[in-house]
Order: C-alpha cells, then sequence, then structure tokens
C-alpha cells in the first residue's frame, strides 16, 4: 500500500467558503454596523413606531394628564406595541446583517442581545404594566434582531452590470471605422 502524498507547500489549495467568509470578516465593520443598528432602533424607529402607533390607534393609548402619572395603555395598544418592537428590531437586525456582510445571522444576533440588555436595564419604567408585556419587552428585542440578521442572510443582493471583456457569440464587433 502507498501512503497519500504529503500535501506540497508549495501549491496554493483554494479556500473553502468558510475561510473567504471569515477573510472578509472585519470587527471594525462589524462593531460598526451593530452600532449604526442600535441607534437606528433605539433613536428612530423606536420614536417613529411610538408616534406611527398612537396616530393609528388613538383610543389604544389614553392621553397622560401629567408628567407624574403614568398611564398604561390598554392590551390592544400593549400588543400593539410589542408587535411594532419585533417589527423595528428585525429591521434593525436586518441592517446590520448587511452592512457587516458576513455571518449576518450572528450581527442580528449581538445586536438583539445588546437591545435584550438594554431592556432588561430599564425594567424599573415597567412598574404597572402587566407581566405578560414585561416579559415581551425584554423578549422582542433579541428576537426581531435575530430573525432581522437571518433575514439578511436569506437577501442575496442584486447584482449589477457585469462587464464581459470577450465578444458576446451571436454579435457583431462593432468598428472603429464609424
Amino acid at each position: 500500500m502507498t501512503e497519500p502524498a504529503a500535501p506540497d507547500p508549495n501549491v496554493a489549495t483554494q479556500p473553502t467558503a468558510r475561510e473567504l467568509e471569515l477573510a472578509q470578516l472585519s470587527p471594525v465593520r462589524s462593531m460598526a454596523a451593530i452600532s449604526f443598528s442600535f441607534l437606528l432602533f433605539t433613536q428612530i424607529l423606536s420614536r417613529v413606531g411610538a408616534v406611527t402607533l398612537a396616530v393609528l390607534m388613538p383610543s389604544a393609548f389614553p392621553a397622560q394628564p401629567d408628567e407624574s402619572t403614568i398611564v398604561v395603555p390598554g392590551t390592544v395598544g400593549l400588543v400593539a406595541m410589542l408587535l411594532m418592537n419585533v417589527v423595528n428590531a428585525a429591521l434593525a437586525g436586518l441592517i446590520a446583517g448587511r452592512i457587516g456582510r458576513v455571518m449576518r445571522v450572528a450581527h442580528g444576533g449581538v445586536l438583539g442581545a445588546i437591545l435584550g440588555m438594554f431592556a432588561a436595564i430599564s425594567m424599573e419604567a415597567l412598574q404597572g404594566f402587566p407581566g405578560w408585556f414585561a416579559i415581551g419587552y425584554l423578549v422582542t428585542p433579541p428576537l426581531g434582531a435575530t430573525l432581522g440578521g437571518w433575514l439578511a442572510s436569506r437577501v442575496t443582493p442584486s447584482r449589477g452590470p457585469v462587464l464581459v471583456s470577450e465578444p458576446v457569440p451571436g454579435r457583431a464587433k462593432p468598428s472603429d471605422d464609424s
């Protein structure tokens, strides 16, 4: 029996798809993707979502008489808030995954973990709210952001036109005489 030949160190082997993916991974790009998506979620999407819900469902969100009184929305309003939270987190996770380019689900998951951590820190603000809403408030951002990262991994970017250096069969080559 012959032993398999040892790989020649002078011959380059083709990298695997996973090696190519990891070679493109940039920590700076990942931090920028997650930071941008976090700011997008907390500063823009959450506020736009709150205003949208208040405009679309004014009866579900009663007016607050003064700043010292906390008015808890009805069940319909609370469910709408949790659904909006999932949608906003999914959009932020999708953007984090797309900006990160590789390991898109992981980018969404890390964003979700950070959002969940901040939700846990702000739980004191939910005093007077039902327990199911507090649990949903903790769970929906990580689930939504991870879902967004998964969606980012499923969406394939459209490629622009491909320049071909060879003549296309069946087409006449343009002449320089014209």
